[in-house]
């Protein structure tokens, strides 16, 4: 991988970041350079982030390794290619995004002195290994399946939430609570109620026939806090009961399928009916798959009015509830690409201001 770190160590090492504040970097819209703070304070933590962030990026291995090596043979090769900058300068919440060089080339920002928020709080490390497993799918993913770019950027309301729930469904499931697959609860009663209400706001968003909401519900189809992005929900659901069915390789064949008629994407029911030709289990009754028929059968009454209040006091999967503690599921690490979708399912206490204050170790256990 590819690493760029002259921003941030010129800042460690107490120079003028003048000549930096004309990088690429900072001439994206909402990314302007903003002078970090100088005190010996902030860069001796600055400097704590940079060296766990940096071992993680030297010695990056994905999580979920067998799905990468099924999905992506070439995935080495790709990563080998792919860049990660370390800097400091960026206004928050802008710690980890992902945006394209100049030269069109995929590239993880992370900025060091806005992830001193995270010391003490979460391990770093495993945050950042979390956040690159996550990120770096999306770039094999768009490496081998480019008809997403088109999809997503100027395809109609229908295309472009298939679109979101393919590539978000992949790039969660193999970065999901930086664990591997095997060690997940899938069917824990909190997740399949986050199931329950994915799939309820999922009908709703496919029968939207307004401009104006239709917007609306491709922003909260990948934005908010982790467990509500219900296109990344349904998607990680699905591939959640594929992986159960038929582990690595039946990921690989719902990945290889040829777009549009992904299975994945009959999610929405959008196509018609659901392609049979598919090597899946089908429910005996409808004849549809029978993890796309759990999902689609989830009652969307009661549980979903419970999920809503789950959301602040409840455990998800292997997530630590601090005793007397209320605490909201939020993402705060992290834009995905271009849409600015947040990463990682970490509990964090919520500011007056509505922001998310000290994170605590929840997820990576």
């Amino acid at each position: 991988m590819k690493l760029y770190t002259d921003i941030v160590t010129d800042y460690l090492a107490g120079r003028s970041l003048a000549a930096h504040a004309q990088e690429w970097f900072f001439t994206q819209p909402g990314y302007c350079f903003q002078e970090p703070d100088g005190s010996d304070a902030q860069k001796a933590a600055v400097m704590q982030v940079y060296e766990q962030v940096l071992r993680t990026v030297e010695t990056f291995v994905p999580g979920n390794r067998p799905v990468w090596d099924a999905l992506f043979p070439d995935w080495q090769d790709i990563l080998r290619g792919a860049e990660t900058a370390l800097i400091v300068g960026y206004p928050p919440p802008n710690d980890a995004v992902v945006l394209k060089s100049p030269a069109g080339v995929d590239t993880a920002v992370l900025d060091m002195g806005l992830w001193v928020q995270y010391l003490g709080a979460v391990p770093v490390e495993r945050v950042a290994h979390n956040l690159l497993t996550h990120e770096l799918c999306h770039v094999c993913i768009h490496r081998h399946r480019p008809e997403l770019d088109a999809a997503q950027e100027t395809g109609d309301y229908l295309s472009r939430l298939d679109a979101f729930t393919f590539d978000e469904g992949f790039a969660h499931f193999v970065s999901y609570n930086d664990r591997e697959a095997n060690q997940v609860d899938w069917d824990a009663p909190e997740l399949r109620a986050v199931w329950t209400r994915s799939a309820a706001a999922m009908r709703s968003a496919r029968q939207e026939t307004q401009p104006a909401q239709q917007q609306e519900q491709l922003h909260s189809a990948v934005f908010g806090s982790y467990y509500d992005k219900y296109a990344c929900m349904c998607g990680l659901y699905y591939l959640a009961r594929c992986w159960q069915g038929g582990g690595s390789a039946r990921l690989a064949e719902e990945f290889a399928a040829a777009w549009p008629e992904v299975l994945i994407l009959q999610l929405h029911g959008f196509r018609g009916d659901v392609l049979t030709e598919h090597p899946v289990v089908l429910h005996e009754q409808q004849g549809r798959p029978e993890c796309l028929q759990q999902l689609l059968d989830l009652d969307a009454g009661e549980n979903v009015d419970v999920v809503q209040r789950l959301v602040p006091d409840v455990q998800m999967g292997g997530l630590a509830q601090a005793a007397g503690q209320q605490h909201l599921f939020l993402l705060s690490l992290a834009v995905l690409l271009h849409r600015q979708v947040e990463l990682l399912p970490l509990k964090s206490q919520v500011a007056q201001d509505g922001q998310a204050a000290a994170l605590v170790n929840a997820a990576l256990l």
